[in-house]
């Protein structure tokens, strides 16, 4: 009776789960049905969901492994592991004895959901990693693009050095909120806010930058400008003056003498009193640079007599500072303006193009001699013009 039952059993799971042999092939399925495809030596059917599973019991240590081989059992060749060891995740691992089938890990799924490929604690969500060499490389490509090295998308390392390009003849874009900020052209050009770009960089918008201007790998010289050259790159070149440091006055004396020096006795114009301070008998220079001065004199003066065979005659200097003079006129002859030779009239003028260092006293200065008889009335007007040329 006993055994009857365990007849039965059997037969009732042969009822359940067929197992079929047919030309060294298995078939697990409930309808007794031979493998449906040839090559196949293990066929699973179930209608609706069919399973298999394989299970270790110990999480911390066992190791649940499926083998895919080639080779024999001491021969060469080439293994594919899936495996799940202890409780670390799901890996794809390979072993050949082929050098050039040498990566040890294909594929890595942590628990944590970080993927690795080449990697098997992969720090990142998706980490792609080269053990053998410095080059790695993720290429995307299209049904347009092309599969080989040179076509699609390319984003990886060389190196040390970062890479991301397009080796297709188009452009290559980076955007934010689901526009276009960055456009590389094929042509090399570059544009931000602009996706048409006709130069190198095409800007749409204010540029703003904090740093150092360089033009053709040069700073320039404080106070230059970018001067354009038409076709042919722009250069540094110094910034066109304003000319607004000027400044005109009168020149008078009245005095019986008359050395020493002129009296401003008016001031026609001081573009920049802060640069020009005019006092009474000189001015005061408080900018730095290069200047240019004109200046004339011309009066009349009387003698108390004759000069017999003596002839006077008349200086003009200009003064930078409280010593160093510069002669503009150095004794000029004066010319008789009356048939006693009483009246004498003199008149020069000159100028003078002079580096300042600030701040400096300018003056101007003249003198009458030569006639030995004293005067008795003297009258001299003119004025001094000076203007900034260069800082």
């Amino acid at each position: 009776m006993t055994a009857m039952k365990q007849i039965f059993a059997i037969l009732i799971s042969f009822v359940s789960i067929a197992l079929t042999s047919n030309a060294q092939t298995v078939g697990i399925n409930s309808t007794g049905m031979a493998p449906t495809d040839p090559k196949a030596m293990l066929e699973v059917l179930r209608p609706g969901f069919s399973k298999i599973k394989i299970r270790t019991e110990n999480y911390s240590a066992d190791t649940s492994m499926l083998e895919f081989t080639n080779r024999k059992v001491s021969g060469t060749g080439g293994d594919f592991r899936m495996s799940m060891i202890s409780q670390d995740g799901m890996f794809f691992t390979s072993a050949s004895d082929f050098a050039g089938n040498t990566n040890d890990s294909l594929l890595a799924i942590r628990l944590n959901g970080n993927v690795g490929i080449g990697i098997n604690n992969p720090a990142y969500k998706l980490h792609l990693h080269t053990p053998l060499s410095a080059n790695n490389f993720l290429s995307i490509t299209t049904n347009t693009t092309g599969v080989s090295a040179n076509d699609g998308m390319i984003l990886g390392m060389v190196g040390n050095s970062a890479r991301l390009g397009n080796l297709e003849t188009g452009d290559l874009r980076f955007g934010t909120s689901n526009s276009t900020r960055v456009l590389i052209d094929a042509g090399g050009n570059v544009g931000i806010n602009n996706i048409t770009p006709l130069y190198k960089l095409d800007v749409g918008g204010d540029i703003n930058m904090t740093g150092a201007l360089r033009m053709n790998g040069t700073t320039g010289q404080a106070g230059q400008v970018i001067t354009s050259n038409g076709a042919s790159a722009p250069t540094w070149q110094d910034q066109a003056f304003s000319n607004n440091v000027r400044f005109s006055v009168r020149l008078a004396q009245s005095a019986v003498s008359a050395g020493n020096d002129c009296r401003i006795s008016n001031t026609d114009y001081n573009l920049s009193p802060a640069d020009i301070s005019i006092g009474t008998t000189s001015l005061i220079i408080n900018k730095t640079g290069l200047y240019h001065f004109d200046m004339e004199l011309h009066g009349v003066v009387d003698y108390v007599s004759a000069p017999g065979i003596n002839y006077p005659f008349f200086g003009l200097t200009f003064y930078c500072g409280p010593i160093q003079g510069y002669s503009i006129i150095d004794n000029r002859v004066m010319s008789s303006t009356s048939t006693s030779n009483i009246r004498w009239a003199f008149e020069g003028s000159g100028s003078i193009d002079m580096y300042i260092t600030a701040p400096a006293t300018i003056r101007v200065a003249h003198g009458l001699g030569g006639l030995g008889a004293p005067m008795s009335s003297y009258s001299a007007a003119g004025y001094l013009v000076g203007y900034l040329i260069k800082e």
